[in-house]
This record gives C-alpha cells, structure tokens and sequence, in this order.
C-alpha cells in the first residue's frame, strides 16, 4: 500500500467522522423535538382527561339542579295556572335526554294537564291561544324562576299580557303581579298599550307619545293615565 492510499484512507475516515458528528447532531436536535412533541401529547391527554371530568362533573351538578329546581317551577306555574283560569291544571315538564357520538342533549317540553269531561287531558301550551294561555303560562314561569333564583334585579315587561282579553282573567293577572312584586320586593316595568289594568297597580306612570316624529315621554298621575285613555277610547269609538 503506498502512500497515497493511506491518504485517501485517512481523508474518508475524516468525512466519516465529520458526517457521523453531524448526523449525531441531527439525531440529538430530533430526540429533542420528539420529546417536545411527546409531553405536548401527554398534556393533550390528560387535558383531554381533565375535560371530560369536568364536563360529567358539570353534568352530573346540571342534572341534580334540574331535580331539585323542575318541582319548585312546576308547582309554582300549576298554583299559578289554577288561580287564574279558576280551575285546576297541571303544569308538567318532560324531558328526552339523548346521547349521540359523546354529545348530550337535554330538551324540556311544556305540558299543561287539566280535566275534562272527566278525563285528564294533555296540551302542549305553544299550540293553543286560548285566554292568553302561552302568555300566562310565561309570566308565570319567569317569576317561578325569579323566586328560584333569589334574583332581585329589574324586570321588564313588553307587552307580556297583549293575548289576554277576558276581563276578569286580566284582573286575576293585574292582581297577582302586584301580589308577586309587593311580596318579593322587586322592581318591575310594564310596557303596554292597556294603561287603565296596570295604572291600577303601578307607582309611577310614563305616558310616551311621537311629536314631529320624536318620542315625548311625560310622567302621569293614575287619575290622569285613566283620564287620557278614557279620551283615547272615546275618539277611537
């Protein structure tokens, strides 16, 4: 062997060194980022973990206050019920509780049970406009639910009672509504058009009329509120 292949021999080992340095690098750098990419699976994991025992958790606390709160709501909106149409019914909610591909879904359906020629009889509410009913049924549950809650914010009122015709069931509703804020020492504003029923019950009174295409907002005594719709009734007559 001359020397020129021990040269040789010697500058391939060199390359061979300098490769094999590089590709440990390489593999180092690579053990690195696989580990990186290993920790973020298991974070992922066990966020994941962490996740869905929360959610079941969350679910499981859903469910016992719906246990605890449906009996409240449904006596509160029957008594209600009741008293205003003067006969007994029975306000109820079904449930239909579903699971598909890991996603829980709850619905509550309204029913209202009442007897009739001697058989108890269900309605759906939604389906029926009869005396107001849907719009009883509503002011009745967001008090329900206001009592639950121990809520003793502002409550509004739009128009909430524009289905309800009959008379003496409107005087029902006036009465209980007065009853339900007085006891519950709430503050409640009524928008409507029917200003003799609740100028009846209110503390203050703001007549809103357009002039000139503006809104013109001018407080009333009760005397005056019924005096403006008496005239009101009398023009439109």
């Amino acid at each position: 062997m001359n020397n020129l292949d021990i040269y040789q021999i010697k500058k391939d080992c060199s390359e061979i060194k300098v490769e094999l340095s590089r590709q440990l690098a390489q593999k180092e750098i690579l053990d690195e980022q696989l580990l990186e990419i290993e920790n973020k699976i298991l974070e992922t994991e066990e966020l994941i973990e962490s996740t869905n025992s929360a959610f079941y958790f969350l679910k499981q606390r859903a469910a016992d206050t719906r246990s605890q709160a449906i009996p409240v709501i449904e006596k509160a909106v029957s008594d209600g019920l009741s008293y205003m149409f003067q006969e007994e019914y029975l306000f109820r909610f079904k449930s239909n509780e579903s699971s598909t591909s890991d996603i829980s879904v709850f619905n509550l359906v309204a029913k209202v049970y009442k007897q009739i020629d001697g058989e108890i009889v269900e309605r759906c509410p939604y389906s029926s406009n009869g005396g107001g009913l849907q719009e009883i049924i509503s002011i009745l549950l967001r008090f329900s639910f206001i009592v639950y809650r121990k809520y003793n914010g502002i409550v509004i009122l739009d128009e909430a009672l524009a289905s309800v015709s009959a008379d003496k069931m409107m005087d029902r509703l006036i009465e209980f509504l007065k009853s339900y804020v007085e006891t519950l020492g709430l503050q409640c504003v009524f928008i409507t058009h029917r200003a003799d029923r609740f100028v009846l019950i209110s503390n203050k009174n703001f007549l809103v009329t357009r002039e000139n295409g503006l809104a013109v907002v001018n407080e009333m005594t009760q005397e005056e509120m019924l005096d403006y719709y008496k005239n009101l009734q009398e023009e439109l007559a």
